[in-house]
C-alpha cells in the first residue's frame, strides 16, 4: 500500500512531467533538466527510462545510485509529511523522516566530506553488502524498500538499528571510519 501510495502521489506526476517535455521537442539540456528535478525517479535509482520502443532508452544522469550520504535529516510529524515532503526536497543532500525514528537521528548535520564513499559491494535477493569510507559519522540513504519484518541491518557484523526515510528507503547513521554494511533478510518465523 505504501509503494502503491508513492507511485500514485509522485511517480505518476514525474513520469507527466517527462511526457510534458517530449511534447515541446526538447533538447537533450532540456530533458537532462527535467530528469534532474525527478527526486522520486532519481533517489529508485531510475537509470534508463523507455519512452518509445522504436528508440533508445533515455539515460538519466541524475540518479542516485544504490546509496548515498546526505547532509539533511529533515523530521516530519507523520508519513503523509514524509510522502508529501518528497517532491520539495533535493534527495542527494535532505533525507525526509518519520519522527518515529527520531531516537536514531543524534544530529541535525551530518557534513559530507571530500573523499566520503559508500558504494554496492554484493547484492544478492536476501543480502546486500555496502562498504563505506568516511571522514565524520554520516546519514546514509539506501535506495532499497524499507521492511522491517525480516531485513536486519548489521554494521561490521554488529546488528544495528535502521529506519525509514522518503517514505519508502532505509537510512542508517554510519560511523565515521572505514565500514562494512549489511543488509540480510532473516525473518523470524
Amino acid at each position: 500500500a505504501r509503494y502503491q501510495d508513492l507511485i500514485e502521489k509522485q511517480i505518476y506526476p514525474n513520469i507527466q512531467e517527462i511526457y510534458n517535455v517530449f511534447n515541446t521537442k526538447p533538447t537533450p539540456a532540456a530533458i537532462d533538466s527535467v530528469m534532474a528535478h525527478l527526486n522520486v525517479l532519481n533517489m529508485l535509482n531510475t537509470r534508463y527510462i523507455i519512452y518509445n520502443r522504436e528508440a533508445p532508452p533515455l539515460v538519466n544522469n541524475s540518479e542516485l545510485g544504490n546509496a548515498w550520504f546526505v547532509e539533511t535529516p529533515a523530521l516530519v510529524e507523520n508519513a503523509n509529511e514524509e510522502l508529501s515532503s518528497i517532491k520539495r526536497i533535493d534527495p542527494s543532500k535532505v533525507a525526509v523522516i518519520d519522527k518515529r525514528f527520531k531516537d536514531q537521528i543524534k544530529s541535525n548535520s551530518y557534513p559530507v566530506s571530500q573523499g566520503d564513499k559508500l558504494e554496492l559491494k554484493s547484492y544478492k535477493p536476501n543480502e546486500l553488502i555496502y562498504s563505506s569510507r568516511s571522514q565524520g559519522e554520516n546519514l546514509a540513504v539506501f535506495s532499497e524498500i524499507y521492511y522491517p519484518a525480516g531485513w536486519k541491518s548489521f554494521i561490521d557484523g554488529k546488528e544495528s538499528n535502521y529506519f525509514r526515510t522518503d517514505y519508502v528507503l532505509r537510512g542508517i547513521i554510519i560511523p565515521a571510519g572505514e565500514h562494512e554494511i549489511k543488509f540480510r533478510f532473516e525473518p523470524a518465523s
